[in-house]
């Protein structure tokens, strides 16, 4: 699977320690974490990225403990982004 984002339909922005999501479809605000901002900007930068791609980011740039709950952590996420439209998968 390979994600993309969807760039026309939300706006986001950093306000203190939260990432902000504005999505225009449904005209909501979304608080998400700083680890939720390293996923989209990395998304953002390696544009038609795969899990594996994501996996391999987070264990070059963040002390993982447990790969699996890793996987897990970011399956989910990316889930709550595409569920929102700020992502969707492509082939």
């Amino acid at each position: 699977m390979m994600y993309k984002l969807n760039a026309r339909d939300f706006g986001w922005n950093q306000i203190d320690e939260d990432f902000v999501v504005f999505t225009m479809t449904d005209e909501k605000y979304h608080v998400f974490n700083e680890t939720a901002k390293d996923l989209f900007e990395f998304i953002h930068v390696h544009e038609g990225c795969s899990i594996d791609d994501i996996n391999n980011y987070f264990e070059q740039n963040y002390e993982i403990e447990n790969q699996e709950q890793l996987s897990q952590d970011i399956k989910i996420l990316l889930e709550q982004m595409q569920q929102i439209g700020m992502l969707y998968e492509i082939s």
